[in-house]
């Protein structure tokens, strides 16, 4: 972002406040600080400048201000009013100031581009759609030949009169521990849909352990808000934060994993399967994705293209197939 901070200062005080060219931008570092710490500046200035229309349906979104307050990571967006007020000279109140930036946290809608890079989409009619872990929805952005961008919001089942619609704002892909504190992290969100409340993960088992004692499929308390998990076959009990802290170790691991080309292959993932499978019922999701990343390799990574690929190996391939779409259905 490089224009000079006096000509979009008088950008922001022409009668219309019209938004600037999209390929205009500002100069956001100063001697005092990185230009990343200054980027909610551009996200301020371009909701100053929406037309008085967009201007108060962008003011009666939420904002959860309070609980972004509460947080100490969110104490660095003084340096956006400091920025506003000392360099751009504008008299925007510090409220509105950290309102808009918390309206973006709590309602943005994240796209990578082709390039490489990311873009934060403020959408009002979707961003009211409530969270679920189990929507009913789905979803794409697409930019148009003007450079604006179109959401699609399409029924991923049947909504039968008077339901209501809901979005996910998480990976459905994670087991509860790993949605919810996604979900905390990124919304602020305490999630209680009909997903997260049930134990059995609604039949799919994606959240389950395995039981110490008999093996058996160990299960969150609904919402898991209670103290220990139960298994389903034995009176055995396992106290919340072991399990919460292996499940987040574990996802910590598979991410690490999946993230690195090294890593990313055949034999490790089907390393860690089996070394998981000591702690994790087969159907957690954790190991669910696993399997998800395995099928795109064989048949594909070296070592286990096509043309090397066994009766025993192809088969191994329909038993991942099997069990990822029993998973998901």
């Amino acid at each position: 972002y490089t224009m000079q901070p006096s000509h979009f200062t008088q950008k922001l005080h022409t009668s219309h406040l019209k938004l600037h060219n999209a390929h205009c931008t500002v100069t956001l570092s100063t001697p005092a600080c990185p230009p990343q710490a200054l980027y909610g500046v551009v996200t301020v200035l371009r909701v100053l400048c929406l037309g008085p229309v967009e201007a108060g349906v962008a003011a009666c979104m939420e904002t959860h201000l309070d609980e972004w307050r509460g947080r100490d990571d969110f104490a660095k967006y003084g340096l956006v009013v400091r920025y506003l007020h000392d360099t751009l000279q504008l008299g925007v109140e510090e409220n509105k100031v950290l309102a808009i930036i918390a309206s973006s946290f709590t309602n943005d809608f994240s796209l990578s581009t082709a390039e490489g890079g990311e873009v934060h989409c403020l959408l009002p009619l979707t961003a009211m759609l409530n969270h679920s872990c189990f929507p009913n929805i789905s979803r794409s952005i697409r930019k148009l030949p003007d450079g604006r961008f179109l959401m699609r919001v399409l029924a991923a089942r049947p909504i039968k009169k008077g339901e209501q619609i809901f979005n996910s704002y998480t990976d459905m892909l994670d087991p509860v521990q790993v949605r919810r504190a996604a979900l905390q992290e990124a919304k602020n969100l305490a999630c209680r849909c009909v997903r997260c409340e049930d134990p059995r993960d609604l039949g799919s088992y994606g959240n389950a352990v395995l039981c110490p004692a008999c093996r058996g499929a160990l299960l969150p308390p609904p919402g898991c808000r209670g103290d220990f998990w139960t298994c389903e076959q034995c009176p055995k009990t396992v106290a919340s934060p072991m399990v919460d802290a292996l499940v987040h170790s574990l996802d910590k691991e598979q991410k690490a994993a999946l993230a690195d080309p090294e890593t990313k292959t055949v034999r490790t993932l089907e390393k860690l399967i089996k070394k998981w499978g000591k702690r994790l019922d087969p159907r957690n999701l954790l190991v669910v994705r696993l399997k998800y990343n395995l099928l795109a390799l064989y048949g594909r990574q070296r070592g286990f293209s096509q043309a090397e690929m066994t009766e025993e190996l192809w088969a191994r391939k329909r038993e991942l197939c099997e069990e990822v779409a029993e998973s998901l259905k």
